[in-house]
């Protein structure tokens, strides 16, 4: 894994509200170069010794979100 590998803060009870396993976080900057497919670090926002690594599945630009999968570290 790069040490310039993006990553994002999630939280875990936000989902896609009919694909559960789809997760929805906030574009961490307009600056950074996000596109589907790409391969981002995670960290959970209400446990801080959680991440993992994701999968963007979707970029909505106007609202500034993003789709993931997400694989947690176990």
């Amino acid at each position: 894994m790069s040490s310039s590998m993006i990553e994002v803060a999630v939280d875990p009870t936000r989902v896609h509200p009919t694909r559960s396993h789809i997760h929805i976080a906030e574009m961490p900057s307009l600056s950074v170069a996000l596109f589907a497919g790409q391969t981002i670090r995670v960290r959970s926002q209400s446990d801080a010794l959680a991440t993992g690594i994701a999968r963007v599945w979707e970029i909505n630009r106007m609202h500034r979100l993003i789709y993931l999968t997400i694989d947690w570290d176990r």
